[in-house]
């Protein structure tokens, strides 16, 4: 879907773009099948630097109902 937003986005940005849901996605299924949360967040934020992010503040696992750091799979 072409948000408001993303119609400002230069066809090279949306491919940048692309790359956060994709590892957002992977990211959810690797730390589901138990890999080490940490290790996977060094990993997200080097994948969003590698696609042509700027910068990147942070990438965490957080439990969903007090926003915690989270400790594994729930």
């Amino acid at each position: 879907a072409l948000s408001s937003r993303n119609a400002y986005l230069s066809p090279a940005q949306r491919v940048q773009a692309a790359a956060l849901p994709a590892m957002l996605h992977d990211l959810a299924q690797r730390a589901a099948a138990g890999e080490d949360l940490r290790a996977l967040e060094g990993e997200g934020a080097a994948r969003l630097l590698a696609a042509g992010f700027d910068a990147v503040d942070y990438v965490t696992f957080a439990d969903a109902a007090s926003l915690a750091p989270a400790d594994g799979p729930e």
